[in-house]
């Protein structure tokens, strides 16, 4: 059994390639600079990760598909973003912690304070 990859995947790879290319010819040492950028993300949220696909994977075989199909079937669109909305806010840090984008960016603006709110310990 072979497995397709999608279009969304070809896309992101050709992304990374035209990114690499042009960090390379700017200057050889930025793949390299990139490549530890990328390592430090993922220590800062592999543990959120690893329990957002846990808990994806439970919720999966925990809920009924039916009872998914009226929650956020193609039907109940509202719904479904309301739900979707939700389930965001109840995510500590959300999207600003759980996003690379925003928190790089975040991260990256001049501000006096140079503490981050995903910096700081969780309260639950």
């Amino acid at each position: 059994m072979t497995r397709r990859v999608d279009l969304s995947a070809w896309i992101l790879t050709g992304l990374v390639v035209v990114a690499l290319v042009v960090a390379f010819a700017t200057d050889p040492v930025l793949p390299v600079r990139g490549l530890l950028a990328t390592g430090k993300l993922v220590r800062s949220v592999w543990l959120e990760l690893l329990l957002g696909f846990l808990l994806a994977g439970l919720l999966e075989v925990l809920i009924p598909k039916p009872v998914l199909s009226r929650w956020l079937g193609a039907d109940r669109m509202a719904q479904g973003i309301l739900v979707g909305w939700v389930a965001g806010l109840a995510i500590p840090g959300a999207p600003t912690c759980s996003s690379p984008s925003p928190r790089i960016s975040f991260e990256a603006a001049p501000r006096r304070d140079r503490s981050s709110p995903c910096s700081r310990p969780r309260r639950w």
